[in-house]
């Protein structure tokens, strides 16, 4: 009987603060405006139902609270499109956003979700969107989500520091970005937090001896592995791909090509990348497909 009952028991339901929505030990309302700002567009953020689900790390409750302006919807599919569209997002036929961009009833589309999602909404949603004008910004800084958020590359930023970097460049003043950058700051430094406390309770649960490591089940040997092949040696390179925010891929090569076999090509690729971040790391191809792939780029762009 006790038992049952339990089971049947529903657990009470989590406090949330009425005004951010967010449990009162990560509140987010001593980190927002008295009185919404009031922009001079309207911003429009269509977000992946994925990225709604990320609460803890999401930028977008703080816009949603500090911009009077600003209405999200969580869809992958865009129904309608509003008044004089802009549509924020890099791409081979996005120029960069300027002054002039602010007219009497623009409204900003902003897509929001990891870049692997965002470009799937605007895959989606192309011929929707063919006919909107497409603009970018150049942030010159790292994101200020740091370690809590990898980004793709350099130059990619969070969907908050994009719309605040939008308003100054459109606007033209830096109050209304300044204040969502500091807010920005306190909240990932709020969730860093947290990050750091759950490490620390992980560490005294293994009673601060390292996680036991799982071991893999040996595959099968094949009948000839690989290091049994003989390699001709061959010219490789190590290069590093750039992409700029139109879309743009260039092949950039990285020192002197260098006399190998495929698997000693690779060996010295990894080293290379050893301390390197995730969008600065090297590839390698053998010179005459570097080449090929080289030209293909040039064309394209």
């Amino acid at each position: 009987m006790l038992h049952s009952s339990i089971l049947n028991m529903q657990a009470a339901p989590r406090a949330l603060c009425e005004r951010c929505e967010r449990p009162p030990n990560v509140c987010l309302c001593s980190f927002l405006p008295a009185t919404p700002f009031d922009t001079r567009f309207d911003i429009y953020c269509i977000q992946h139902p994925h990225e709604a689900k990320r609460k803890a790390i999401s930028s977008i409750p703080l816009l949603r609270h500090s911009l009077a302006k600003f209405k999200l919807e969580i869809t992958t599919q865009i129904s309608t499109l509003p008044s004089l569209p802009l549509l924020l997002f890099p791409g081979p036929q996005a120029r960069e956003l300027t002054a002039k961009d602010l007219i009497p009833g623009r409204t900003l589309l902003v897509i929001d979700g990891t870049w692997k999602e965002a470009k799937k909404i605007v895959h989606m949603n192309a011929s929707l969107l063919a006919q909107v004008p497409r603009v970018f910004i150049s942030c010159e800084k790292e994101s200020i989500y740091g370690t809590l958020r990898k980004e793709p590359m350099r130059g990619c930023v969070s969907t908050l520091e994009a719309v605040a970097e939008a308003i100054s460049v459109m606007e033209e003043q830096c109050a209304t970005q300044e204040y969502l950058l500091h807010a920005f700051h306190q909240m990932v430094h709020q969730q860093q937090q947290y990050v750091v406390l759950g490490q620390e309770q992980t560490r005294l649960h293994y009673d601060n001896l390292p996680k036991p490591i799982k071991k893999k089940e040996p595959i099968e040997e094949a009948s000839q592995s690989r290091s049994e092949v003989v390699q001709v040696p061959r010219e490789y390179v190590m290069y590093r791909m750039e992409t700029s925010m139109q879309g743009q891929q260039e092949y950039i090569q990285v020192d002197h090509p260098f006399l190998c076999g495929y698997d000693e090509a690779i060996n010295i690729c990894k080293q290379r990348n050893k301390k390197r971040s995730r969008g600065e790391r090297y590839g390698v191809l053998s010179y005459e497909k570097f080449i090929q792939k080289q030209s293909a780029a040039a064309i394209d762009n």
